[in-house]
């Protein structure tokens, strides 16, 4: 069809665009000698060259060669009515098959089948490429989340064991502190107080005894002005 359209008179083809180019009259001329090229006119057809080398040679020829819709002459013996059903035309081997007008008027309407099926499996191969990106893509989130979230686990026990460890040791500083009646702390611990040198060196005996120190200690934490008076006392009995 678009053969035998490319040679009618003031039709010329784009080779880039793969499409027939004519001015609006002639592709009315057209239309009305191929009713089917009538979607050509904005549509291109990438294969014409190809199909072109495939069935070049199979075209009937001679009493066969017919490129028009009009019946021939020998024909004109069919009745009006089978005329008006059926239309003939010629294929590619030369075998006149018949078509009801209805089918005809369809196949003008359908796509390319060859066409459609390849734009049909690029459609497929994106989604199927989409998809294989897309669970990439998940699964790479999926893996950074669980190692976020060893890394954050692992940080939280870390910090609990320091905290555990810190609040350990201070409690046994304090222990040991809360322990210590040695004479050293005794002797820190009445610095603090008003006395005099002899009261000092004369407590330095009281302190050799260790019940003494721990009573003078633990009366020197919440009241320390009884433990100078109690230390006071145990100097006045030496």
């Amino acid at each position: 069809m678009l053969k035998e359209a490319r040679k009618q008179s003031g039709v010329s083809w784009n080779k880039k665009r793969c499409m027939i180019v004519a001015d609006p009259p002639i592709w009315e001329n057209i239309i009305k000698s191929f009713p089917r090229a009538k979607k050509f006119q904005k549509k291109s057809f990438p294969l014409f060259d190809a199909l072109g080398e495939l069935y070049d040679g199979h075209i009937a020829q001679g009493t066969w060669n017919i490129t028009s819709r009009q019946l021939p002459q020998e024909w004109n013996t069919i009745s009006n009515e089978e005329e008006q059903m059926n239309t003939t035309r010629m294929d590619e081997e030369g075998i006149i098959q018949q078509q009801p007008q209805e089918e005809d008027s369809r196949l003008e309407q359908d796509e390319d089948p060859i066409i459609e099926r390849t734009e049909q499996r690029s459609t497929a191969t994106r989604r199927s490429t989409a998809s294989t990106i897309n669970q990439d893509k998940e699964a790479k989130r999926m893996k950074k989340d669980s190692l976020e979230g060893l890394v954050g686990r692992y940080l939280d026990l870390k910090s609990k064991q320091v905290e555990d460890e810190v609040t350990q040791m201070a409690k046994g500083k304090e222990f040991a502190q809360g322990n210590d009646f040695s004479i050293m702390r005794c002797i820190s611990v009445l610095r603090s107080m008003n006395v005099i040198a002899d009261e000092k060196i004369k407590a330095a005996e009281v302190f050799d005894i260790p019940n003494n120190r721990e009573t003078f200690i633990s009366f020197s934490v919440d009241e320390p002005e009884t433990a100078l008076l109690w230390l006071r006392r145990k100097i006045d009995k030496l």
